[in-house]
């Protein structure tokens, strides 16, 4: 395994064991982030078990989520406060992983 899949195993593993906050109140914003941690650890997890590599369908996938940017996650981050925000922080750097690990065709 390369070092961006070792580097990918060691972020994932740190977003697994943390949690996410729970605000009364700001539930929206909990929400936001909880979906994108669950479509991005789908990703993250294939790729760690095929040993640093995507398929071309999750390659799409994270083509049209960089399209989409990330104004909504850091409203809903920026909502729930600085843990959240370093909590995203770290999903985000998994995401920019998976885009540097080679796809198949």
């Amino acid at each position: 395994m390369g070092d961006e899949a070792a580097e990918l195993r060691r972020l994932w593993d740190q977003v697994r064991r943390g949690s996410l906050p729970e605000l009364a109140g700001r539930e929206q914003a909990v929400h936001e982030l909880a979906l994108y941690q669950t479509w991005l650890g789908s990703i993250a997890e294939a790729a760690i078990e095929r040993g640093g590599r995507l398929t071309a369908e999750h390659r799409k996938l994270l083509d049209v989520r960089a399209d989409e940017g990330n104004q909504a996650l850091w409203r809903a981050a920026g909502d729930l406060g600085e843990s959240a925000r370093a909590h995203l922080a770290r999903l985000l750097a998994i995401e920019g992983l998976l885009g540097r690990l080679p796809a198949d065709r």
